[in-house]
């Protein structure tokens, strides 16, 4: 009688994988939120009260969301090094949902959602990849 043993396959992810998987994606998407507030709170306070032009809005908007996706990113490739790079890309998919949910399609052409897109994608890999030096 032949018995043959199977090895575990290690790319089935355990539960304790997948935790702590959803634990760096949700740590990531945390400190993003936390950015986006802390730095648009003081701007928002600043376009209200001074004279400052309207104008400064859409590329200040731009560089904070592009400096929370990065460090959002980071955080959780650094959080799962594993995976860093699903995780990282996670956050930028998180991200294009939320902008999608939020602008919409009408008040947005489809090619600068398309490059707002792969804005998000580059960033989010720049940071996993800075994440894993």
């Amino acid at each position: 009688m032949v018995i043959k043993h199977f090895k575990k396959d290690k790319n089935i992810a355990s539960p304790s994988a997948l935790a702590q998987s959803l634990s760096a994606i949700c740590s990531g998407f945390a400190a993003s939120l936390f950015i986006i507030i802390i730095l648009a709170l003081p701007f928002a306070i600043i376009l209200k009260y001074t004279n400052l032009s309207a104008g400064w809005l859409s590329p200040v908007s731009l560089g904070i969301g592009a400096f929370a996706l990065l460090a959002g990113g980071f955080l959780a490739a650094k959080k799962a090094p594993g995976r860093a790079l699903f995780h990282g890309l996670a956050i930028a998919i998180i991200f294009i949902i939320i902008m999608i949910s939020y602008t919409g399609f009408v008040s947005i052409s489809l090619a600068n959602l398309i490059i707002k897109c792969l804005a998000a994608i580059f960033i989010s890999v720049a940071a996993t990849i800075l994440a894993t030096k």
